[in-house]
Order: structure tokens, then C-alpha cells, then sequence
């Protein structure tokens, strides 16, 4: 699959008989940004290697927790129903354009998180929340480093950031820490202004002023 390419979601199944799918998303279904495009790809659950499809969206709408899609050319319940399973996904290019304070959560995904103690944080970010910050070198503040943005969850009223540490496997690969029963060592960082003062997406990087857990 096009690394461009961003999953959002998956056909869960056919919707009525004149071809209609519905599509589960990984948001709330209002604020998907499928409702800005004029398309979208599907590729097979689990099946990277497989074709892609480039389907254009004739008609798309909410329905209760789901969003109901009509596809060119899907004009039957049987043609929607064999796109059950299919994953959903977005040129990344074709997102729409955010503000400074807005941020999708695919591009904090893989960033560099540091911990910013009492007195960093009073001299990196003393001022109006309003306030635009040059580029900081967290290494140059000696600033410390937790780990990188594993993924990206939320709790109902705001994002939260699943902060782990990397570590070296024997082949020389690098994978986030586990506990010896395989789950994510992650810390989690709730993304507010308060508490994540700072996020440079040329950098890949990210300041908190909540300390390391470990």
C-alpha cells in the first residue's frame, strides 16, 4: 500500500439494496474527514500486498455510528456487500488544511517526546498560551527524552498520547518496550496545551511538562 495512503476506518457491510455500504471510522463518525473527499482507496483487511482500489464517493452521510457511503460504480447490495472488510483510506495530501492548534493524530504518531522539568519549562515557555515559540533543541536544553508517540487514543474530551521507549532487538531492529507479557510499556500524555506546551512537526518533536513514569 502507498505509504501516503491513511487508514480510517473499514466497510463493515452493505446498507440497503442499491449498493450503499457502511463504513466504521476511527473517530467520531462527524468529524471523519471522508466527508471533504471526492474519493478514497480500499485494500483488502490485513492483505497490504494486495491492490488497491480508487473509488469515487457519489453520496456520503451519518447513520447513527457509522457513515453510510455510495461508491461509483457499487450499484447493487451483492457488489457492496463483497466490499465487507475492506479498509478505508485517504491520500494524506488530501487531508484539509488545519490551524496552529489543531494537529492529526497520524503525524504526532512516531514523534520524539521530552520532558521539560519546572525551571525548563518557566524559561522555554514563560508568556501568553498565545505566544509562537522558535524551534527548540531539546538536546541542546538537556531536556529528557521519553520516547516517541507509539499511538494516539481518546478519552471523550481530549487526545492522549501513548508515550513508549524504544529498544534494541538482537537483529539490530528497534522495537517499543514490552512487559515480559507483551504489553506496551506506555506512559499516557494528555494532549492539551496545558500539559504539552510545544509540538514541532518538522522536527518530530514534542515537550511536556509531566515527568517520566519510570
Amino acid at each position: 500500500m502507498d505509504s501516503n495512503l491513511i487508514e480510517l476506518g473499514y466497510v463493515s457491510g452493505a446498507f440497503g439494496i442499491k449498493g450503499m455500504v457502511k463504513l466504521k471510522v476511527y473517530c467520531h463518525p462527524q468529524d471523519s474527514i471522508l466527508f471533504s473527499q471526492k474519493e478514497c482507496y480500499l485494500s483488502l483487511l490485513n492483505q497490504r500486498n494486495s491492490e488497491t482500489k480508487k473509488l469515487t464517493i457519489q453520496q456520503i452521510k451519518l447513520h447513527g455510528d457509522e457513515i453510510i457511503c455510495q461508491f461509483e460504480g457499487i450499484n447493487d447490495r451483492d457488489a457492496a456487500q463483497a466490499l465487507r472488510g475492506y479498509t478505508v483510506q485517504v491520500a494524506r495530501d488530501d487531508f484539509p488544511e488545519t490551524d496552529d492548534e489543531t494537529f492529526y493524530w497520524v503525524d504526532l504518531i512516531g514523534c520524539d517526546v521530552f520532558y521539560a522539568n519546572e525551571e525548563q519549562d518557566e524559561r522555554l515557555f514563560a508568556g501568553p498560551e498565545s505566544q509562537e515559540f522558535e524551534e527548540i533543541d531539546p538536546i541542546a536544553e538537556a531536556l529528557t527524552y521519553m520516547g516517541k508517540v507509539r499511538t494516539v487514543s481518546e478519552n471523550g474530551v481530549h487526545a492522549i498520547l501513548h508515550v513508549c521507549p524504544e529498544v534494541e532487538l538482537a537483529d539490530g531492529q528497534k522495537d517499543f518496550k514490552r512487559t515480559p507479557k507483551g504489553q506496551y510499556v506506555d506512559q499516557l500524555i494528555p494532549f492539551v496545551r496545558q500539559r504539552v506546551p510545544y509540538v514541532d512537526l518538522q522536527t518530530a518533536v514534542i515537550i511536556t511538562d509531566i515527568p517520566p513514569e519510570n
